[in-house]
């Protein structure tokens, strides 16, 4: 991570990370204007799950760090420059995954397979 004015001694452990990334995912899925809204104290926004997981000013710390590629070397033609790698590594995991399932797996194939055995 890099270091800013300010942020020396900024460090993060893997549960940070799990943690931030469950918040992230909770967001896709339970929507709100502001990120922040997850630590307000109102009983219509307030996440006890979120707040009770991590401070609201650490979870933006890791936010502003956080980064998967240079910002320097950014390529206007890639909408998901800014993730790429991420995004590379968990298609490759999912691949992998996929594949030993096997010729069943895809339901076109798994279609063309009852025709056949139909004609």
């Amino acid at each position: 991570m890099p270091t800013k004015k300010g942020f020396h001694d900024f460090n993060v452990t893997n549960d940070d990370i799990y943690k931030y990334f469950a918040i992230i995912l909770l967001s896709g899925y339970n929507p709100v204007t502001s990120r922040r809204v997850y630590w307000e104290t109102k009983a219509d926004t307030h996440n006890t799950l979120v707040a009770n997981s991590m401070p609201r000013n650490r979870f933006e710390q890791i936010h502003r760090f956080l980064h998967f590629n240079d910002n320097p070397k950014i390529n206007k033609n890639d909408k998901l420059y800014k993730i790429r790698p991420s995004t590379d590594h968990i298609n490759k995991l999912s691949t992998d995954c996929i594949q030993p399932l096997g010729k069943y797996f895809s339901r076109t194939k798994q279609w063309n397979h009852i025709m056949d055995d139909i004609r």
